[in-house]
């Protein structure tokens, strides 16, 4: 595997085969070390302060949490990596989040105020687009079956919350009664 500076400049600049090769070595610490570094400049740079720490951890935890789902939403839809791949090329899609720190700092002179908002929802769909193509490289899928690995899971939980949504339209006053029941 190449160094970290290597990797961070294949997943910015050259990411296809940057990805490939980490979900094929599978090799975590490095790639999670750096997904660390990028959630922690991300955290740091949107809460200025200890707090922002924070969002490495729950970042990470996230990390590992998707990478569970969209491992098994790929496998569903036929895909032939694994685990450990999958999550060492979706720790490296998380890079963008390292330039976080200087688009903070663009907030520090004077710019248009919709300047800094612009480039860090460039930063979140670069992230997602480097995402997809973790997914697609890590299981050999086409984009497209990527893609529908990654909005599978969205679609689920929307359908699932407009089901408990008519489920207490439904139920409507009574909803109270089943927590609440004065017996």
């Amino acid at each position: 595997m190449k160094g970290p500076l290597d990797l961070v400049a294949g997943a910015l600049a050259d990411p296809v085969p940057t990805l490939r090769q980490a979900a094929e070595e599978a090799r975590l610490p490095l790639p999670l070390a750096i997904a660390a570094a990028a959630l922690a400049v991300a955290g740091l740079a949107a809460m200025r302060g200890p707090i922002g720490l924070l969002w490495m951890g729950f970042g990470l935890a996230g990390l590992f949490f998707l990478a569970a789902v969209l491992q098994l939403t790929a496998d569903l839809l036929g895909g032939r990596g694994t685990g450990r791949g999958l999550l060492a090329a979706l720790a490296l899609a998380q890079t963008p989040a390292l330039l976080t720190a200087p688009v903070a700092a663009l907030g520090l002179v004077p710019s248009p105020s919709w300047l800094g908002a612009a480039l860090r929802a460039a930063l979140g769909l670069w992230t997602v687009v480097l995402e997809v193509l973790a997914v697609r490289e890590a299981h050999r899928l086409s984009t497209g079956r990527a893609l529908a690995v990654m909005l599978l899971p969205v679609v689920a939980l929307l359908l699932l919350a407009l089901l408990v949504l008519g489920a207490v339209v439904w139920m409507g006053p009574g909803v109270p009664d089943l927590f609440f029941s004065s017996r």
